[in-house]
């Protein structure tokens, strides 16, 4: 990898790190999160040397094959070096959509954000993530590496509160969880900032 290319788990707290001051008053408050996500990713990128492509509207010169943020160290490589897609309801066609688009490139990172208030329903996404993964795995690319990450509602809050709880999970290129990260909750609106 790449020495400034983030491990997951850099990304993981890059985007936690951030949440305070994210301005998301509810969390099923959809927009502010696709704001947050997407411009967060872009800076970033842009800040570590990167090209960086994402929507007009966030800032960027426009979407690379539909992929919400993309990086390219250079514009001549095969491969991306981060790829990333959020969907505000993992209860959408998130599999068949957002992580069909990730699995149909190489990146040495791919990033998948969605936020959810079924808790129960997480196992069994998690599962149909590394079977997709599992059966789009080619030998040619072993160093992929995807990080789904998913948030919640901490469970003595309501949707409607600003507040999430954010999980991680890295899957390698064969579909196999390798890593798992979570947070507390984290208060995502403050009207002091």
């Amino acid at each position: 990898m790449d020495s400034s290319l983030p491990t997951p788990k850099q990304v993981f707290d890059k985007f936690l790190e951030g949440l305070p001051k994210s301005g998301i008053k509810q969390f099923k408050e959809f927009e502010p999160w696709t704001k947050y996500a997407t411009e967060l990713f872009r800076k970033w990128g842009e800040k570590l040397g990167f090209k960086v492509y994402c929507r007009k509207r966030y800032g960027g010169s426009g979407e690379y094959e539909r992929i919400d943020v993309v990086w390219k160290k250079t514009t001549n490589q095969s491969f991306l070096d981060l790829a990333m897609e959020h969907e505000n309801d993992i209860s959408t066609n998130v599999l068949e959509t957002e992580l069909q688009k990730l699995v149909n490139f190489k990146a040495l990172i791919k990033v998948l954000i969605t936020e959810t208030t079924d808790s129960e329903y997480v196992e069994k996404f998690l599962n149909d993530v590394k079977d997709k993964i599992k059966k789009a795995s080619t030998a040619e690319f072993p160093q992929e590496q995807y990080l789904i990450m998913i948030g919640f509602p901490p469970e003595d809050k309501e949707p409607h509160e600003p507040f999430v709880q954010l999980y991680g999970y890295v899957i390698d290129n064969v579909g196999r969880l390798v890593e798992k990260f979570d947070s507390n909750g984290i208060c995502t609106y403050n009207e002091d900032r």
